[in-house]
Formats: C-alpha cells, structure tokens, sequence
C-alpha cells in the first residue's frame, strides 16, 4: 500500500529545518517530490492547490501571467516524480498547507492531485502552543519588514486544522505537540522520520530561523516605522531587511518574548480555540506564567532610543573591517549617498513613506489567521 505522507506544519515549529533534512536525506523508500534547491511553496501553490492567491504570487515574485507555464511546468514535474513507483512511499512537506490564505477547496484539491498516484494518505502536523507562536512571527514578520509591531495575528487552530480531518478524515491526522518531550527523540526531525518509517537515521542538519533577540527587533521594528521603502526601487524588500536583520543577529542577547498582558490577551482571545485543539491533540499546552516580557511596541521603541549609540557603532565596526582603503572609500560614499537620497523630500513622497500608520501585508485582517 502506497502512503503519501504529508507535514503541513504549523509554520514556526521546526518545518524548515524538517524540510532541509528531507532534502538532505536519501529516504530509500520514500519520493520526496521536491525540486532542488528546497522550493515548496511554488508546487504547493501553483502545483497543488486550487488556485494560487495573488498575495501568494507576489510574495514569491511571481508574475500572474506567468503562472499558467509555472502550473503546467510543475504540475509535470510532480507526474513526472510520483509516476516512478520505484519507491514504496511519497513524503512531502510544506506549512503553506495551514497558512491564512489555504482553504477547503484546496486541501481537497491537494487531496486529488495526489490521489492517482497513492493508495492512502497520512497527515501530520507539528502543533505549536499560541503565545510561542504568536511571538515568534512577530518576530519573524519584524525581521521581514512585514510589521511595524509586536500585536500579531492569532493562529486558529481549528479553522486552519479541522479542514485536513473533514478532507481526509480524523483517523489519518496525527497532530503533534510541539514539545519535546512529545516528540520521538526530542526533536522534529527525529520524530518525522520515525512515523513515516524512513529507515535511516535523520541527517545531522543545523536548526534553521534561530530565535530572535529583543533588541534586535526593537531596531527592526523602529526601522519599519522610520525608513524608507525600498520596493519602489526594484529591490527585494525581503533581501534587504533580511540583510540588516542577520547583522543584528549577535547585537544582543535578550530573547524576545511576550509580557503577561500580552499572553493574558493571547490566551483570552483564543481559549475556545485551544480547549479545541487541546481536546484533539490529548494534550494541554504549558502555562508560561513565570516569563517576563514585552507588553507594548512603546517598551521596544524606548529600547531601541537607548541603543542608539551602539548601533552606530555596529556601522562604524562593519567600515572597519580587513578592506582595502580605496573599498572603504567607495562604501562610504555609497551610505552618503543613500542617506542623501533617504532624506530628500521628493525621494521620500515617491517612496510613499508612511510613519502613521502600521505595515501590513497585502490582505491582512486583524484578528486570527
């Protein structure tokens, strides 16, 4: 009997660095119908599902006049990969699968583009507590540039869950604490390929999206609010906040979490949710009672105000490093000019800057996702 396992998630618990040893691996009985390098999402979206979102295609830069050649070419591909039987099993992963954007209609489609080629299916999730995955994309959507504050979206559980039990029924979703001491050797990876039955020992693979520090998000998150926007000049948004973020990375040493009003409102906000999903899964989620916080964007951007100086210094630090004199020229003359450009009247209205009011991407609705 041929199963397709599917990993759909949850986003911020461990699915990247799942994702990474599966392509790593060499599974001797299991397809992993990826293409190389790792690029989930496009199959997911343009492969899969029912339709792909336009928030989706511009996130990942594609044109939609582009995307009936993409669907085809990966719609091929996965024919391709899955029509070899050579291999017992097909394991596939990605938490687009449980994102705001995927619907009903889409699991069932990602149901029946598969379905041709197993006999069976086995869904697995990796389910995070609300406040740590609350925190961490704050802190992921900071370091994008996303956000401009620490009041995040909520996962709903059950909306974003319940559509894998109606579509392929309860018997065949197992959902996984995202704790330890719940997992078959401690951690995502080692417990993916036990239940899958991989035969091999995981590869050793780093864990990738370390967490954020506090400080950090508090420069990030003034940034968002104070900068400029650099789409307008055909650069990556993403790349660039990417670039500054990984070099705040060792500039403090603060994790970043939230205070008690905000795990109070967390929690308040989504305790039918949980008693839901705590229900299903057999399993309550820990209290964090004992952490302390941030409760408010003003206590980040306080801490931000004071590492001013510091912050200077890590430019200053990064001029300095083993160039050549005549490099260290040219790059200081490229911040003059950027500087000058970032402050000119007509550059900033062209830019659309927008300091009194939040960022947000595209299609966002406050509340749960």
């Amino acid at each position: 009997m041929r199963i397709a396992y599917l990993h759909i998630g949850m986003s911020k618990a461990g699915s990247t660095t799942l994702q990474s040893a599966l392509d790593a691996a060499d599974l001797p009985d299991h397809t992993w119908p990826i293409p190389k390098p790792l690029r989930h999402a496009p199959l997911v979206h343009l492969g899969l599902r029912a339709s792909a979102p336009r928030e989706n295609l511009r996130w990942m830069r594609i044109a939609p006049e582009d995307v009936p050649a993409l669907r085809k070419t990966y719609r091929d591909l996965m024919h391709e990969t899955l029509a070899n039987r050579d291999k017992r099993h097909v394991v596939f992963s990605s938490e687009v699968m449980v994102s705001w954007t995927f619907r009903k209609e889409d699991v069932e489609s990602v149901r029946d583009r598969l379905a041709p080629y197993v006999d069976g299916f086995r869904i697995i999730a990796y389910v995070r507590d609300p406040i740590g995955w609350s925190q961490s994309a704050a802190g992921q959507n900071i370091k994008l540039g996303l956000f401009d504050t620490i009041n995040q979206h909520l996962f709903a559980y059950k909306q974003r869950l319940k559509m894998f039990d109606d579509v392929f029924g309860a018997e065949n979703v197992t959902l996984v604490p995202f704790d330890r001491a719940q997992m078959h050797g401690g951690d995502i990876v080692a417990d993916f390929f036990h239940r899958i039955g991989a035969g091999i020992a995981p590869p050793d693979v780093p864990a990738a999206n370390p967490a954020h520090n506090r400080e950090e998000l508090a420069l990030m998150m003034v940034r968002n609010r104070q900068a400029l926007d650099f789409r307008e000049l055909g650069k990556s948004i993403t790349a660039t906040h990417m670039a500054v973020s990984n070099a705040l990375r060792d500039f403090g040493s603060t994790p970043f979490r939230y205070g008690p009003a905000m795990r109070r409102r967390i929690l308040d906000e989504t305790a039918e949710d949980i008693a839901w999903v705590e229900e299903r899964m057999g399993y309550s989620f820990p209290a964090r009672e004992d952490e302390d916080g941030v409760d408010s964007d003003e206590e980040l951007i306080e801490e931000a105000a004071a590492l001013e100086a510091k912050f200077r210094g890590l430019l200053l630090d990064m001029l300095d490093t083993e160039q050549d004199p005549l490099t260290r020229v040219a790059e200081t003359a490229d911040l003059i000019r950027m500087l000058q450009m970032t402050r000119d009247p007509i550059t900033q209205k062209r830019m659309k800057v927008k300091t009194d009011a939040p960022r947000r991407p595209r299609g966002y609705k406050e509340g749960w996702v």
